[in-house]
């Protein structure tokens, strides 16, 4: 297989076209070779192809579309439903996780390559306290952090896209709820992907993964610094 090449496993139990169709616009556009595999057991094979991969393309619902062919891939996995729409914006979550940048760099390059706008989202929660007998929210804060977070993430990869509308959004509450609820308007929501057992990786793990079950739209999982996972 070529290096460098956009991969699109076929489930032939399924049509299979609108991820053939996403991984053709991005392959044309970048001029890279288009390579198209069918598989029986498309994890494994398309896990090993992702060493070579610039991208890994597959349906939702599809076999190895799940958090198996997630784990495996060393390169971004894109999931595309059969039923794609024509929403519009790149989302991105950010979380302040070690190795992040990289996933946020993606989004970046796909908004420029798809002429998209991109939506930067720092999802936080503020913690309840006792006020008597009932719960009560504290006050709304400045949010100061979350600012410099997301202002620290941007500022070393704005200048290279300048072609790309950039928007923020601050949102109170849970990752894959604010990211599902965006995902029904956007063209593409991209998250990363951890392969350690700290605690916000494991969080970071279940966003992607919510993501995946609902098919909004396409969801790439991009892969932070770690070692993946090859076991069955």
């Amino acid at each position: 297989m070529p290096h460098g090449a956009v991969v699109v496993g076929i489930d032939e139990r399924r049509s299979g076209c609108a991820a053939r169709a996403w991984a053709n616009t991005v392959a044309t556009k970048e001029r890279r070779p288009l390579v198209v595999t069918r598989a029986p057991h498309p994890a494994r094979v398309l896990g090993s192809l992702s060493e070579r991969a610039h991208l890994v393309v597959v349906g939702a619902g599809q076999r190895g579309s799940d958090s198996a062919l997630v784990r495996r891939s060393r390169c971004p996995v894109v999931v595309v439903p059969d039923d794609v729409g024509h929403g519009h914006g790149v989302v991105v979550g950010i979380g302040g996780v070690p190795g992040s940048l990289g996933t946020v760099e993606f989004a970046f390059h796909t908004a420029s390559l798809l002429g998209e706008p991109l939506i930067v989202v720092h999802c936080y929660q503020e913690a309840e306290r006792m006020s008597g007998r009932a719960l009560v929210s504290p006050p709304h804060s400045d949010l100061a952090e979350e600012r410099l977070l997301v202002a620290e993430t941007l500022a070393g990869l704005r200048p290279g896209y300048p072609e790309v509308a950039v928007g923020v959004r601050l949102e109170r509450g849970l990752p894959e709820d604010v990211l599902g609820d965006l995902a029904h308007d956007a063209a593409l929501v991209v998250v990363g992907e951890t392969r350690h057992g700290l605690l916000t990786d494991l969080v970071l793990g279940s966003v992607a993964r919510s993501l995946l079950a609902r098919g909004s739209c396409p969801v790439a999982v991009v892969p932070r610094p770690g070692p993946a996972t090859l076991g069955p």
